[in-house]
């Protein structure tokens, strides 16, 4: 007959069976956790590098529309004589009035009666028109073109038979430049001050319509170029179209935030 020590459990082998299925449970469920929390991490982290990628995108095109502005601009508003530069000798050098037999096509401005000595003659001030658009082929400087062609063919551009609602931009002043364009040349003397007296105030109109009641698109509102410079800066440049060229580059910045937008609304989902 055995003793009772040395005879099987059956309860005590019940306990260690259930005790295994505790521990391997309990590993499984562990097991399953870490799985489920490694995904989630690797879906996050999907996530936010696909957000960081949109993110990084869309600051790159922004940074580098600001910069294409900025070059335009600043190009755009350069010194008439400076826009061209040319390659010489391995250096860059620009040509100027000083390069030419005649010198430079001008544009006479600011004129006024002086005396000096007890005779009367003008003075006055000039725009020299850019080099590599034109320049003086004789002594009289006959090819070069007046204040008033360049606002004649800036009508015919940019302006229209009907200026709408707010009318058309002001008429400008071109007795300055009529009168010594087209008499400088007889003398500067007092046969040149008559003329001048006589025809100081000869107005031509401008023929462009009026973006709003103040007209700040025309050509006597402060901006990169106004007044006179501003006809010049349209010659020299060819005239381009469209005249407010600028006017788009809302809509763009508008269209490409959107497109951003959407860019990330669609990487969260």
């Amino acid at each position: 007959m055995s003793s009772s020590g040395e005879e099987d459990n059956p309860t005590e082998h019940m306990l260690e069976d259930n005790h295994k299925d505790v521990e391997e449970g309990s590993k499984s469920d562990e097991h399953s956790v870490l799985v489920n929390t490694s995904d989630e991490e690797k879906k996050y982290c999907k996530h936010n590098i696909g957000r960081r990628k949109s993110i990084a995108i869309c600051i790159s095109m922004i940074l580098v529309i600001v910069c294409i502005f900025f070059i335009i601009i600043f190009g755009y508003n350069s010194d008439s004589e400076g826009i061209t530069a040319r390659l010489h000798s391995g250096t860059y050098s620009k040509k100027t009035c000083v390069n030419f037999d005649y010198g430079c096509c001008e544009i006479y401005d600011q004129c006024k009666v002086v005396t000096t000595n007890g005779h009367e003659h003008m003075d006055y001030k000039t725009i020299n028109l850019d080099v590599y658009v034109t320049y003086a082929h004789d002594s009289i400087k006959s090819n070069c073109v007046s204040l008033r062609d360049i606002v004649n063919h800036y009508n015919l551009v940019y302006g229209r038979d009907d200026c709408g609602k707010y009318g058309c931009c002001p008429s400008i002043n071109i007795g300055c430049d009529d009168v010594l364009h087209y008499h400088i040349n007889d003398g500067n003397n007092g046969g040149l001050v008559n003329k001048y007296l006589e025809n100081r105030t000869t107005l031509m109109p401008i023929k462009v319509p009026k973006n709003n009641t103040e007209g700040t698109n025309c050509w006597n509102k402060g901006g990169f170029i106004s007044g006179i410079y501003h006809f010049t800066n349209k010659y020299e440049h060819g005239y381009p179209i469209p005249d407010d060229s600028w006017s788009f580059l809302p809509y763009i910045l508008t269209a490409i935030g959107l497109w951003c937008f959407i860019a990330v609304a669609c990487k969260r989902n």
